[in-house]
């Protein structure tokens, strides 16, 4: 018989947005516990040395290629048989 896995939930805390425009104001004020986490997920990245190919630090570069508007694109194949949602 396969083990049981149980996760406890956590409690989310859900308000409404308050800031003036979801689509251009910063991380900071959309989801300030989101951004909370990716800042110390950045400083404990700086801090230590990953040993792991795949957990490597990301160059500033490519943090801004990803959050760029080329991100906002979505596409899977080849050129002239895609499969695009």
């Amino acid at each position: 018989m396969a083990a049981q896995v149980h996760t406890q939930l956590m409690p989310v805390k859900r308000e409404p947005y308050r800031g003036s425009d979801i689509l251009h104001d910063p991380v900071s004020t959309v989801d300030p516990e989101a951004f909370e986490i990716m800042k110390k997920e950045k400083g404990r990245q700086r801090r230590g040395l990953e040993l792991i190919a795949s957990e490597n630090f990301t160059s500033k570069a490519v943090m801004d290629a990803l959050a760029s508007a080329m991100c906002n694109k979505y596409s899977e194949g080849y050129p002239g048989a895609r499969f695009a949602l």
